[in-house]
């Protein structure tokens, strides 16, 4: 009797156990979850990489494209980046993405790489079509941030000088582009 009453407390305390510690087995765990942690977004084509992408403006006619771009592959890769302007033209950016490399666009010693002719829709996205060689290409919705934000100032296009337009001003409205201050 003693025997069993052993035997039953051992299987009582190994079923707490492993009820306890199997709880993970059937919980969802966000950390297995893929997802952009910043202001950009995320793709693929082929071996190489865009993360993080996003274009910065002052005056939402002319954005630095940023985004770190990584070639997982053997073999260098153009990659093309392709926009519609605010007049519908189709305006491909190029540029050579070293196999084995990662850098980000339009930071420190790279020349910025600037998306002309936008539609100024400082808040809102762009889509921005990913591609190169024979490769299935995506498209990325891309965020377009002003660059009132300190961490934003510095990309923003190197030839703007004026006041940022900002989504953050109440008088800002971008259906006019034109401020309250000025009676429209």
């Amino acid at each position: 009797m003693k025997t069993a009453r052993i035997a039953a407390s051992v299987a009582i305390a190994g079923a707490v156990a492993l009820g306890a510690s199997a709880c993970n087995l059937v919980t969802y765990q966000a950390t297995t979850e893929v997802y952009d942690p910043s202001d950009g977004v995320s793709g693929s084509v082929g071996t190489v990489d865009v993360q993080n992408a996003l274009l910065v403006t002052g005056d939402g006619e002319t954005a630095t494209f940023v985004g770190t771009v990584t070639n997982l592959g053997d073999d260098p890769a153009r990659l093309g980046l392709q926009y519609e302007t605010a007049s519908g033209e189709r305006v491909t950016e190029e540029f050579w993405v070293p196999a084995g490399e990662t850098f980000t666009t339009s930071f420190g010693d790279r020349e910025q790489l600037l998306f002309t002719d936008l539609d100024g829709s400082i808040g809102g996205y762009l889509d921005v079509f990913v591609q190169y060689g024979t490769e299935q290409g995506e498209v990325l919705t891309v965020p377009v941030v002003d660059g009132s934000l300190p961490e934003y100032e510095a990309l923003l296009p190197a030839d703007f000088d004026g006041d940022v337009l900002s989504v953050t001003d109440p008088s800002y409205d971008p259906r006019t582009e034109e401020s309250e201050e000025e009676g429209h």
